[in-house]
Order: structure tokens, then C-alpha cells, then sequence
């Protein structure tokens, strides 16, 4: 890019000679690059000479003479073209983002296909119209600061490059959003399909069966989920005994049937391997397991979709890939492997069933010997109200069921609030279902 004369025509005239001469093998967004680079090397050899003009270093004033800046010379000449200076800089600074813009759609074109990206295709379309003029806005830059050292101020004429640079960088950025949604949506779908059907975008090569072995952790590739029925265990690296408790029965018992498995998928912001690890020996989880889950999406959608908040939710799959239940955990805490297949159909049979209560009290001691006074006498209104004639008349049965310690000092009232909660979370799913059935039909 020698210095010539500043101007539309000219730099036009330039651009072409620098795209077939010099950069035809390139492709455009590589073309803007070196031309930027081409630049910005001369353009930053000028303004260190023209801040070292003033010293004592007769190498610096030499070289000074050699690039034809001592006509702009130090503070004084530099003050003069001030306003002038600060309008290249302003188009330099444009031309420079519209650049970064063009490397990031070029990293998007890499990465995708217009079939799932479609604004990709207007972008590679209008790639060559944006760098060309990229490139004519720099060559007429760099000609405007050889006018400078001539001591020539022409840079009103900038106007119109500042006008055309700056409607690229608008449809630049634009073009790069709206990238970058489609990317979004495409990249959720496919995470969605990835808790469908089993197959895992970015984390299809971490999908582990854990067993113990020898005291080693032995780690195995799995590929026939995509017949089971599957159970996506999610929660953070906090699960509890009890929790674990609760699953390994549940795993026994379906991996005798062979159509189900239990994949298990910690969410958490920072992944902990070693605290990973010490779960995996205390508890020996026998299941699949999903480490280093990271995808910001797939969490977003867990979270938003599936309503997951850090508690531990089971979501159930067919083998077709089909959600049967949103959260059947606190089912499976309620009737264990009676719930099975632990879809929302068996769940309303279970609610439905006259013994539902007493799944709920199973492990309770009925011996109230040890109860303290207010306890017998909140037992002796009970019972008046049992008697009531107008309870009776209304078919309505109370059966009493003591609640606190058994015989071996464990302590049941947790157990039986638990059980409370995972009913009510039960029965809540019928409302919740009917509300979203009213919602469609409205």
C-alpha cells in the first residue's frame, strides 16, 4: 500500500491491483486480515516515529526522514493535524471491528451448515462485497495519512467510507445475532433429542457405566440405551445416602427386568472430580453416569423445562425416545418398584388405590406407651372425632398412626413428612396435568 493519492477512484483502482496481485489465493475473510495487518504495521511504524521525532536519537530522526514524517514534526505538527488524526482513528477503529466481525461469521461457517444456519447463506454471500470494501476503506486511510505528512488535510473526505464502514459493521453484527439464535435453537434441539433419544451432543463420549471391580472404577462405553426405557437421574453432586438408598433397589430390580437403566447426570456450574470420586466409593453407584456435563444449554433447558432446582428429579424416557414422566422420584420415594414402569398412568392408578396412605406409613411404630401427655390427649380428641355420629354418617374413616421413634430409636417423623411431600408432589402432578389439558383446549 504505497502512498498515493487519497480518494474513491484511486483506492478502487488500488484494492483491485492488491486482490489479483497480491492476496488472489486467499480466502475473503484472510484477505481482510492482511490487508489490516499491512496497515496497521505501517500505521504504527508512523506513529512511533512521530512520537520519538522530537528526541536526541539521530537513528529515529534518520528514520523519520526515510518515511517522510518529519514534516509532521512532534508535538506541534501532531497538534495541528489533531482533529484530523482523530477522525482516522475513529474510521480505523470501525474498519477494525467490521474485521473481528468478519473472522467471527468465517468461525461460524466453519462450524455449521446453512441448511440448520440459514442466515449463513447471506452472509458468505455478501463475505467478498464487505471485504472489498473493507479493504478500500484501509488503502484510502493509509492514503490519507501520506496527505498528512505532506501536510495536506483532506480527511472531510472520509465522510462517506465512515457512512459505508459503518453500515457494514451494523449488518455485521446483526447478521452475527441472529447467527448465533439459529445456532441456539439448533444446538437446543439437538439437546433435546440428546434426552429423547439418548444420544449425547458433546458429551456423547463421556456416558460411563460405573460398576466397582477390584476397587477400581471400571468405566465402559454404552450404546444400547437407545432400546431402554431410561430413568435421567439429575441433581447436583450433594445427593444424599438416602437418596442413593432410595435408587439402588429401584436399579436391582429393573436390571433383572432388562428394559430399563438409570442414567445419572450431576449438574453442577464447576465440575468437582474429586468429590465425584469420593461419592462414587462411598456409594458405589452402579448406574450410568453423564460426568462433566457442561452444556450451558442442556442445564438452561433442565432447568427452565424440566424445573429442575438443585433437588434430585428423575425424568422418564420410553425407548422411543418419549417423556413419560417429568419427575417420577418423588413416585419412586412414595411406592419404590411398585411405580414401575413410572409413568404418569401408573401414578394415577397408584393415587387412586384405597391403601395409599398406609405406603406412606410403613416402618411406623403404633405404640404410643411412650407418648408424652399432650400426645394422649391429642390422641383422645382424635378418637372423639372418629366417633363423631356426622363423620360416620359422611362415610368419612379416620385410622390413627403414631408417629415418632420405633423400637430402635430411629427416628421416623423426617420419614414420615418425606412421605407426606412425595404424595402431595404425587397427587399435584394430576392437577397440573389437567390444568395444561384445560390450557390446550382453551
Amino acid at each position: 500500500m504505497a502512498c498515493k493519492g487519497p480518494g474513491e477512484e484511486i483506492a478502487y483502482e488500488t484494492t483491485v491491483s492488491i486482490l489479483r496481485n497480491v492476496l488472489s489465493s486467499y480466502p475473503w475473510h484472510v484477505k481482510a486480515v492482511l490487508t489490516l495487518a499491512s496497515f496497521a504495521l505501517d500505521y504504527g511504524e508512523f506513529s512511533h516515529l512521530a512520537d520519538q521525532i522530537d528526541s536526541l536519537d539521530q537513528l529515529t530522526k534518520s528514520l523519520g526522514i526515510l518515511k517522510q514524517v518529519p514534516i509532521v514534526l512532534g508535538r506541534q505538527g501532531i497538534e495541528k493535524y489533531k482533529n484530523s488524526f482523530g477522525k482516522l482513528n475513529t474510521l480505523i477503529k470501525l474498519t477494525l471491528d467490521v474485521v473481528e466481525c468478519v473472522v467471527e461469521l468465517e468461525k461460524r461457517i466453519d462450524g455449521n451448515n446453512t441448511k440448520d444456519v440459514p442466515e449463513l447463506s447471506l452472509a458468505i454471500e455478501n463475505m467478498s462485497i464487505d471485504v472489498f470494501w473493507t479493504i478500500i476503506t484501509i488503502v484510502d486511510c493509509m492514503a490519507r495519512i501520506c496527505s498528512l505528512i505532506n501536510d495536506k488535510d483532506n480527511t472531510q473526505e472520509l465522510l462517506p467510507f465512515t457512512g459505508k464502514i459503518t453500515s457494514i459493521l451494523k449488518s455485521l453484527t446483526d447478521q452475527i445475532a441472529v447467527c448465533d439464535r439459529q445456532i441456539d435453537l439448533e444446538s437446543l434441539q439437538g439437546i433435546v433429542e440428546f434426552f429423547k433419544k439418548l444420544i449425547f451432543v458433546e458429551e456423547s463420549h463421556n456416558l460411563q457405566q460405573a460398576t466397582i471391580s477390584n476397587n477400581e472404577l471400571v468405566i465402559s462405553r454404552i450404546e444400547e440405551l437407545k432400546t431402554k426405557n431410561v430413568l435421567l437421574f439429575f441433581s447436583d453432586l450433594d445427593i444424599s445416602e438416602e437418596d442413593v438408598s432410595i435408587l439402588k433397589p429401584i436399579h436391582k430390580e429393573i436390571t433383572k427386568i432388562g428394559q430399563y437403566k438409570i442414567v445419572w447426570i450431576p449438574i453442577v456450574e464447576q465440575w468437582m472430580q474429586i468429590k465425584y470420586e469420593m461419592l462414587q466409593s462411598k456409594y458405589k453407584m452402579e448406574w450410568y453416569i453423564v460426568p462433566h456435563f457442561s452444556s450451558v444449554l442442556g442445564i438452561k433447558y433442565i432447568k427452565e423445562e424440566w424445573k429442575f432446582k438443585n433437588k434430585p428429579i428423575i425424568v422418564v424416557l420410553n425407548e422411543e425416545g418419549t417423556i413419560k414422566h417429568h419427575d417420577a422420584f418423588h413416585m419412586i420415594k412414595t411406592w419404590g418398584i411398585e411405580a414401575l414402569p413410572f409413568d404418569y398412568k401408573r401414578e394415577k392408578e397408584l393415587c387412586k388405590r384405597e391403601d395409599w396412605f398406609g405406603w406412606s406409613m410403613i416402618n411406623f411404630s403404633l405404640n404410643i406407651s411412650t407418648w408424652d401427655k399432650w400426645i394422649e390427649q391429642f390422641h383422645q380428641e382424635a378418637t372423639k372425632v372418629k366417633e363423631d355420629l356426622v363423620m360416620g354418617g359422611g362415610k368419612i374413616v379416620i385410622e390413627l398412626f403414631g408417629v415418632g421413634k420405633d423400637g430402635k430409636g430411629k427416628d421416623n417423623l423426617g420419614i414420615f413428612w418425606k412421605n407426606i411431600e412425595n404424595f402431595y408432589f404425587s397427587k399435584s402432578q394430576k392437577v397440573t396435568e389437567l390444568e395444561t389439558k384445560t390450557k390446550e383446549i382453551q
